[in-house]
């Protein structure tokens, strides 16, 4: 049966068939005390739908105990509200950094869908009839003339250049390679260049252009030590000097290092009585300046 109205808040008492009672829940404000027997289930779970209750009772027929439990468990609640509080938050993390990105982009991508402009057209070669190369040529030389070697294809005259000068003219070469030996180079740096053309003169092509150095001057070679014509009583000798930059250096045949400032020193073991000593100097046009000197090596008595 239902309970009746007024009175203050109270329990539902729900009693064993011999009239023990246990107390369960408290029901709704200003509904009265109600005997609610196990044999009546129904009514129990029509004040529930109903609201009067707010928790559930159960009975325990082998303990004879009552059991109550809530219909809405706080801590599935507070479970409830914390993973949607970390939902919420992770997915403000994801709308912030990779929803962004994918929005931009996908912004990006349809302006160009929609985009009127078209892409500029690839720039055209002006020259494609044939290749001018020079594969082999000196970057110093101590000669006014050098050789010059390379390829030319679909073109019949070479010309060859020297500083802006027209130096020689080939009319006919067999091949595609050619090799010719040019002069009028003048001392210290010459650009040298050829240029190649059609005979009826409508196509033309200039190769790259190539810096040669001309020294027709030897570098300079001081030998501060040791004295030429010099006697010593030391087996290991040292030998000293000074040379421009950019040379190389032997003594007796042996390649030694030069410091960028050209100075450069070695040892050299003597033999008893008299030694040669000789010092060569290259620079990078060939040219070679060479000094001998003689050393006497005598043991201390």
């Amino acid at each position: 049966m239902p309970p009746s109205q007024g009175g203050e808040a109270s329990s539902i008492l729900v009693s064993r068939s011999v009239g023990k009672a246990v107390e369960c829940p408290p029901v709704k404000a200003g509904r009265p005390p109600v005997q609610i027997r196990p044999a009546a289930p129904a009514l129990l779970a029509q004040w529930q739908s109903s609201g009067i209750v707010n928790r559930r009772c159960q009975f325990d027929s082998d303990k004879g105990l009552m059991k109550t439990f809530n219909l809405f468990p706080r801590k599935n609640i507070t479970k409830t509200i914390v993973a949607f509080v970390v939902l919420l938050v992770l997915t403000l993390i994801f709308v912030s950094t990779v929803g962004l990105k994918l929005l931009l982009n996908y912004s990006v991508f349809m302006a160009n869908v929609f985009s009127k402009k078209t892409p500029a057209p690839l720039p055209q070669p002006t020259d494609v009839y044939g290749s001018v190369n020079i594969d082999d040529i000196p970057s110093a030389t101590n000669s006014a003339q050098i050789s010059v070697s390379g390829s030319v294809i679909n073109y019949d005259i070479i010309q060859f250049f020297v500083n802006d000068v027209k130096v020689k003219t080939l009319d006919s070469f067999s091949s595609d390679s050619f090799s010719q030996t040019i002069g009028d180079l003048q001392e210290g740096s010459n650009q040298v260049y050829i240029k190649a053309l059609t005979k009826d003169g409508k196509n033309s092509k200039s190769s790259d252009t190539f810096n040669v150095i001309l020294k027709t001057t030897p570098p300079k070679l001081d030998i501060s030590e040791p004295q030429d014509k010099s006697t010593t009583s030391n087996q290991d000798l040292n030998v000293k000097g000074a040379t421009d930059k950019e040379v190389f250096v032997k003594v007796n045949d042996l390649p030694i290092t030069v410091d960028v400032d050209g100075s450069f020193q070695t040892s050299v073991r003597l033999k008893d009585g008299d030694n040669t000593i000789t010092v060569s100097a290259t620079d990078v046009a060939g040219n070679v300046v060479t000094k001998t000197l003689t050393v006497t090596y005598q043991k201390e008595n």
